[in-house]
């Protein structure tokens, strides 16, 4: 008795989306600001994060960063807590959206020099390095969905004007859809779907993703499961 088998052959690309397709929810952040426990977003670690990405402390006010701590207020009014963003989505390219791969480029931030007239590039110091650390989820609760586009426009918008008008809040949170419309949005249309939730518990994690070996003996020690060593290769842009 003979018995055929199909064997399931798929391209590299199809593979890599594999990979990623279980995993729905996705946060980044620094190794220094990781606990073994939950973790309560504040405008403080807002205001670390930006630090690290290159804020200008000389001129904080006509900074475009700055813009991230007065719209992460705006949406703190419109959904009751201080936001901690997620991707959504199970493709690379929502993983990129994190800022992962970003950890393995040379350039901290980008900014206009007026003397110069031209752009700069701020470069990682010689021997210093970011050590970011992926949590993805399967599911999380309590999760509200926002349009990663159309948040721009808050990002961007001219607060000499504030408060913005109601088209704005819902653009961004587009209050009669489902989980589920979000959740189509999101296969459909990678790198457009972004959550926010009021906590997280990052023991929950259902893979962690690190730079190097080192990061994971240390997030192992501290009593975290399903941590890989990783290494993604930074987006084109």
């Amino acid at each position: 008795m003979f018995i055929l088998v199909k064997l399931f052959v798929c391209s590299p690309r199809k593979w890599g989306y594999l990979i990623y397709m279980s995993y729905m929810y996705h946060h980044c952040m620094d190794l220094t600001d990781i606990t073994f426990g939950e973790i309560h977003p504040t405008a403080v670690h807002t205001y670390r994060k930006l630090v690290r990405d290159g804020l200008d402390l000389s001129n904080v006010v006509s900074s475009f960063y700055v813009n991230e701590l007065f719209a992460n207020w705006w949406l703190e009014k419109q959904i009751g807590f201080y936001p901690l963003f997620l991707s959504v989505g199970s493709t690379r390219e929502d993983i990129n959206m994190t800022g992962y791969p970003y950890q393995w480029s040379r350039i901290v931030s980008s900014s206009y020099d007026q003397e110069k007239k031209k752009m700069v590039n701020k470069l990682v110091r010689p021997g210093e390095f970011r050590n970011a650390v992926l949590f993805s989820f399967r599911k999380l609760e309590e999760v509200v969905y926002t349009d990663y586009g159309d948040w721009f426009e808050v990002l961007n918008y001219d607060w000499d004007v504030y408060p913005f008008p109601d088209r704005i809040r819902r653009y961004v949170l587009k209050p009669s859809w489902s989980e589920s419309a979000w959740l189509r949005k999101a296969k459909k249309e990678p790198h457009h779907v972004m959550g926010v939730i009021p906590k997280l518990d990052l023991r929950l994690a259902d893979r962690i993703l690190v730079r190097n070996k080192k990061t994971a003996r240390f997030l192992t020690e501290l009593g975290f499961k399903n941590v890989r060593v990783k290494r993604l290769p930074k987006p084109q842009l």
